[in-house]
């Protein structure tokens, strides 16, 4: 399995708005009653988050696909109209149809492509409104999310083998324990003729709530019928969390389709399920290391115009943020997808290749190759492809907060907002 030529760049912003849900060819009485408190007659306002994502080809002199100051300067210039404004008023986007989440998303495409240059694409935009909330412009395609937290007890035991089995496949997680799970729903469908988005707001709140109250501050093994006959790992839960969603969605929003669950048991573990027989196995690894980005057939004065800081000769680092994602039919015995044991020490080999080095200087990759993150990416997918083969699913690197780099078949977003 090789890497294909097309990389995406995500730049995550930030900016600040106010909006309000209105028609202006309704009465008030009229907007109070569909929008409810988002019919605030002065507006009402949200501190928004923007993750931008581009693809393109690797230049081999450059090590990049698109410069992420480039990528910054463009989407900021865009933002100018959006930042501290009241979008009603002032973006004249809004001035003919209603700022919901999803018609923002639809703007912010609409505004970034055309300053992309002509070999880079606009592939995906996320917009949240808040830790709750948000949208996703795909390829055109508009999806709409919501982030629900839960706490619940269970035993990973599978009732298909004996308990010396299940000691010695899963240890310590036979017995009785909890997490603090997160739920990431993303949700499709047609847009509303009128309103423009996929779903009354509230009417998603209550679909998701519904299904979170089944599940919260319960034993899943013992107090829920879903899994008599399956263990309770992270990979069924999700399973049954995503029929669920469905089954109450066909009578609380029978417009929506639900199309992606994902579920994090830990900060650094979690499962995803499209309604396949397959799950995604979602695992985050840190490492630290250092690098300078040059590219030794230009001069100093090149490399500086080029990289800027990033040519220090004497070199800098990050703490990088692996997430790798495996996907792989859902074995019923044990009711996994992927060997978390396993996995790990297959994974963590490939790491410590990277780990606590200067990749310019100690790894002969980066001699003949610009140690940028694409090319880290580049690096570390066929050192995965190795150790997994066909089940390596996606890899994404976060270099620091503001910047993922993303390479695989999913086009998703992969990386758990931090």
């Amino acid at each position: 399995m090789t890497l294909q030529p097309r990389i995406w760049t995500t730049k995550r912003f930030e900016f600040c708005a106010s909006r309000q849900l209105w028609r202006t060819d309704w009465s008030a009485e009229q907007n109070r009653r569909l929008f409810g408190r988002l019919a605030s007659p002065h507006g009402y306002g949200s501190n928004f988050t923007l993750f931008v994502t581009v693809s393109g080809t690797v230049n081999p002199d450059t090590g990049m696909t698109m410069n992420v100051v480039d990528l910054k300067q463009t989407v900021n210039t865009v933002l100018e109209a959006f930042d501290h404004r009241h979008l009603n008023i002032e973006t004249p986007y809004f001035t003919t149809r209603p700022a919901t989440l999803e018609a923002i998303a639809d703007a912010l495409a609409d505004a970034i492509a055309p300053h992309l240059p002509p070999d880079i694409r606009l592939e995906r935009l996320r917009l949240h409104e808040d830790e709750h909330r948000f949208a996703e412009w795909l390829r055109g395609d508009i999806r709409i999310g919501r982030r629900t937290l839960f706490s619940a007890a269970h035993r990973t035991a599978s009732p298909h083998v004996s308990a010396d089995e299940n000691r010695a496949r899963f240890g310590v997680c036979t017995r009785t324990h909890g997490h603090n799970y997160v739920l990431t729903t993303t949700f499709g469908g047609a847009r509303h003729p009128e309103f423009g988005w996929l779903a009354h707001p509230d009417h998603l709140d209550t679909l998701v709530e519904t299904v979170r109250r089944e599940f919260d501050h319960c034993h899943l093994n013992d107090d829920l019928p879903y899994f008599r006959n399956q263990a309770a790992t992270t990979e069924t839960i999700v399973g049954v969390l995503f029929d669920r969603l469905r089954e109450e969605a066909a009578t609380l929003v029978p417009d929506i389709a639900v199309l992606r669950a994902e579920l994090a048991e830990l900060p650094d573990f979690r499962a995803a399920t499209e309604g396949e027989p397959w799950r995604d196995f979602i695992r985050e690894y840190t490492f630290s290391a250092a690098h300078r980005m040059a590219n030794p057939n230009l001069s100093e004065a090149e490399n500086r115009r080029l990289y800027g800081k990033c040519a220090n000769p004497h070199g800098h680092g990050h703490s990088y943020r692996v997430v790798l994602t495996l996907r792989a039919p859902l074995d019923e015995r044990w009711g996994i997808a992927a060997d978390l044991v396993e996995t790990d020490r297959a994974a963590q080999a490939v790491i410590e290749q990277v780990a606590f080095k200067r990749l310019d200087a100690d790894i002969p990759f980066f001699q003949t190759h610009v140690a940028t993150t694409e090319n880290l990416l580049t690096y570390l997918w066929n050192a995965f492809a190795h150790a997994f083969g066909e089940r390596l699913h996606h890899i994404a690197i976060w270099e620091t907060p503001n910047n993922l780099f993303e390479y695989g078949r999913a086009p998703h977003f992969q990386g758990a907002e931090k």
